[in-house]
């Protein structure tokens, strides 16, 4: 049987996640330098330190090799190495020997090349987008085993980064530190975004909604993504009243939008309090109506917690369900759609 990490009972453990982005001479980001520092930590030589869910070990961003990964405590070197199940595609890393203090791990992480078309797994990885990157933890953060509580903070190392480079995180905007309390999977289950973003509102300000909510894209939007853009925070603020569920600092929603252009993706995905649109280069065949709806049901699978389908659920059933009643929870749903946008069919 496992064990799980051993941590003293008299301190909250910290899980501190510092990215630093690579960019090309063209300024365009290209991978991800990622350090983790976890602990105090008193593990036993075999212990897990990190895992990924095992259906989720194809989607990696990150090399399994352990030669491309670096880890230290506070005795120094660390050895560590990925255990193989013979039965299982599970993905962790143990250590070699026992450990002292805070554990270091230290790692690159690549954006996907995956571009099969109607690739449901795609809306977790981590892509390119208009010269900057995007997606999920799920992709490129492993964390540690367990539902331990942690002082989860991530913050942005952007001294290398082009004039304007902006980093988001589900639970804020960087570079500064952001601290969210709660288990590992967190770091997992949310979204990061870095590069030339764009945002609605346009400048984030402290005391303001932009603490809790923002709209996030890369280069042009298409005009119905464009017109949607400046709708979201009113339905936003609609559905949260509806689900007695008050936004603030500590409990934000964020939507992210991702240009997925020839792979053919139309959807995304949902995580904790933030989800990510994929629209493809044939947005502009999509009827506007299917656009809302599709939208709209995004909404309800957030805030009923229903999770992604590579997290054991293919949630096909629990949609339409959705789909039926959230029907009635509106009098007029679309009534929130600006006269550009019109019912096609």
């Amino acid at each position: 049987m496992q064990r799980l990490l051993k941590m003293s009972d008299s301190v909250i453990p910290v899980i501190n996640v510092i990215i630093f982005p690579k960019f090309s001479l063209l300024r365009q980001a290209e991978t991800l330098q990622v350090s983790l520092s976890i602990g105090p930590l008193s593990l036993k030589a075999g212990d897990t330190i990190v895992a990924f869910p095992p259906s989720l070990t194809r989607r990696s961003s990150i090399s399994l090799d352990s030669d491309h990964w670096r880890a230290t405590d506070d005795l120094g070197d660390l050895p560590i190495h990925r255990r193989v199940h013979e039965f299982s595609a599970s993905c962790e890393w143990v250590v070699d020997r026992d450990t002292l203090g805070y554990v270091a791990i230290s790692y690159e992480a690549f954006p996907s090349t995956n571009g099969v078309p109607s690739d449901q797994g795609r809306a977790i990885d981590l892509n390119c987008d208009q010269g900057g990157l995007i997606g999920s933890g799920f992709s490129f953060i492993p964390v540690p085993p367990g539902d331990g509580i942690f002082r989860l903070v991530v913050e942005w190392n952007l001294t290398a980064a082009p004039k304007g480079t902006r980093a988001v995180w589900t639970f804020g905007e960087g570079p500064g530190p952001i601290e969210k309390s709660g288990p590992a999977s967190i770091l997992s289950d949310s979204v990061y975004m870095v590069g030339s973003i764009n945002s609605y509102p346009a400048i984030p300000q402290a005391e303001t909604n932009s603490a809790y909510y923002g709209y996030y894209w890369f280069g042009d939007l298409p005009p119905n993504i464009e017109v949607i853009k400046e709708i979201h925070e009113a339905f936003f603020t609609k559905v949260s009243a509806f689900f007695n569920d008050t936004p603030s600092a500590n409990n934000p929603y964020r939507h992210f939008v991702r240009n997925a252009r020839s792979s053919k993706s139309f959807g995304g995905a949902s995580f904790i309090r933030s989800h990510i649109f994929d629209y493809d280069d044939q947005i502009s065949q999509v009827h506007d109506y299917d656009l809302v709806d599709e939208w709209r049901m995004k909404w309800y699978i957030t805030f009923l917690g229903l999770r992604l389908p590579s997290q054991g659920s293919t949630g096909s059933s629990k949609e339409s369900s959705i789909h039926y009643q959230s029907t009635f929870l509106f009098d007029h749903p679309i009534s929130f759609v600006p006269a550009t946008i019109s019912k096609k069919h």
